[in-house]
This record gives structure tokens, C-alpha cells and sequence, in this order.
């Protein structure tokens, strides 16, 4: 099953990075928006961590 599962995201991975080469015009235009995904990410992972702090304390 997990072989299955780990197959099948390397496809869609692969699949996904074909796709980048329709919606952006250059390679480096699809490294910006790859690491605007990664801040966004570790942004909303600190948010989430802050509030679960906040909660925690109240």
C-alpha cells in the first residue's frame, strides 16, 4: 500500500512539474513562485504554532 501511495505521488510530482511549463513563461519565473509556497508555508506553520501556544497559556 505505502508503495502504491509513494508511486503515485512521484507521478503527480512529475506531472506537476510539466504543468509549470504551461502557466509560467520562464524557469525562473516558476522558482520565484515555488519558494512564494515555501514562505507561505512556513508562515502559516508559525501562525499556527503561535496560536497553539496562545491557547495553551490562556
Amino acid at each position: 500500500m505505502a508503495i502504491k501511495l509513494e508511486g503515485l505521488l512521484l507521478n503527480t510530482e512529475v506531472k506537476l512539474k510539466d504543468d509549470y511549463k504551461e502557466y509560467y513563461e520562464s524557469d525562473e519565473d516558476n522558482l520565484d513562485s515555488q519558494s512564494d509556497a515555501k514562505v507561505i508555508l512556513f508562515l502559516i506553520i508559525v501562525a499556527v504554532i503561535a496560536a497553539t501556544y496562545w491557547v495553551s497559556v490562556q
